[in-house]
């Protein structure tokens, strides 16, 4: 037979000059018929009390013959008045337990309770699982691309002691174009694979914000990372709006590797407005297309290549590739930073193709 571990009850001062038996003993007269309580109190020399409080004096009684599933340890039972006893509970995690136990609905009632818990967690905006830490050093070791972010999301909801970015209020807002991007680039901040950015809390250097608020010296950042970054928001921009298009005209989007080699070249020459034109007439026309042939794998499948047929075919006419507004799909929070704040040209990194050249010449980085 298994021997459980005890937690012994504490024992009242008024039971003080009693043995552990005798402690045993009074319990047991009071729970039966034989004696009132004056007689029992009488018979111990013990310190005359009313019966209503004697009750309260004494210790709860070990119950031997049943075992908490969780702490291990022998349960308790208290006295509630003559003759009445409560239901053996745990005295450590306080769980009442009864005779006809069920573990499995017990870990069942369990998994719940837990759940319950993690849910009022993460109502709290308060408490988080997860932070993310950015001191001076760490934040000198950063990408453009990182820093970028942390600028964007200090701008827009830092709290009063410009330490602290929430990043359960950052779910109201567009931080960049395509999320699955953004995850990607986050990883040397220390967020998970397994989570995402809004699931921390950002703890950040006071000077890191300043500067980052200040955006001075575009964040010491070279032409060329400058212009890396430039064709990255240009890309994801595209790419959101490419997507958007043919979802909104139930087409499936599953051409990552035709968009990555397309566009990369599209965007040395025209800019993300002429990109949404391209991408808006080829839409249209797959629909034609669709109408016609009854192929829609067919359909969707011509997009992006008609994008850069487009694009050729256009100038031999001496048409104009019209520049879009953004329309539905408004500038996310990283795009506003970087093209106003850090490079400070506002809509032309919208109207223009990323271009090294014009971030050397046109005076941009003075």
């Amino acid at each position: 037979m298994n021997k459980y571990p005890l937690v012994e009850p504490q024992i009242n001062a008024y039971l003080n000059n009693l043995t552990k038996n005798s402690i045993q003993e009074v319990v047991e007269l009071f729970h039966g018929k034989g004696l009132k309580i004056n007689e029992i109190i009488e018979q111990f020399n013990l310190e005359k009390i009313a019966a209503n409080t004697f009750v309260r004096k004494l210790p709860s009684i070990q119950c031997y013959d049943i075992i908490c599933p969780d702490c291990q340890v022998v349960s308790w039972i208290d006295n509630r008045s003559r003759q009445v006893k409560s239901k053996p509970y745990c005295p450590i995690c306080k769980e009442v337990l009864i005779c006809d136990f069920d573990p499995i609905s017990h870990q069942r009632k369990l998994a719940i309770q837990k759940e319950h818990e993690i849910l009022e967690r993460k109502m709290n905006p308060d408490y988080y699982d997860h932070e993310v830490s950015i001191s001076r050093s760490q934040y000198e070791k950063l990408t453009l691309f990182q820093k970028v972010f942390l600028g964007s999301i200090i701008q827009a909801i830092i709290e009063d002691d410009l330490s602290t970015v929430k990043g359960k209020l950052l779910k109201e807002f567009k931080i960049f174009p395509i999320d699955a991007i953004l995850n990607n680039n986050l990883s040397d901040l220390g967020i998970s694979e397994s989570l995402d950015y809004t699931d921390y809390k950002y703890n950040i250097d006071i000077s890191v914000t300043k500067e980052l608020l200040n955006c001075n010296n575009k964040l010491e950042a070279s032409l060329k990372e400058q212009f890396i970054l430039w064709k990255e928001i240009a890309m994801a921009e595209s790419k959101e709006y490419l997507i958007g298009e043919m979802q909104h005209n139930n087409f499936r989007y599953h051409h990552d590797n035709k968009f990555n080699e397309i566009f990369n070249n599209l965007l040395q020459e025209h800019s993300v407005s002429q990109t949404f034109h391209l991408i808006n007439k080829s839409v249209t026309d797959a629909c034609k297309l669709y109408a016609q042939k009854g192929n829609r794998y067919l359909a969707e499948n011509s997009i992006i290549g008609a994008c850069s047929r487009m694009a050729d075919y256009y100038p031999t006419r001496g048409w104009p590739i019209v520049k879009y507004e953004r329309r539905w799909n408004f500038q996310s929070l990283m795009s506003q930073y970087f093209f106003n704040k850090l490079l400070k040209i506002g809509n032309e990194g919208f109207n223009h193709p990323p271009s090294l050249e014009l971030l050397i010449h046109n005076k941009l980085n003075k």
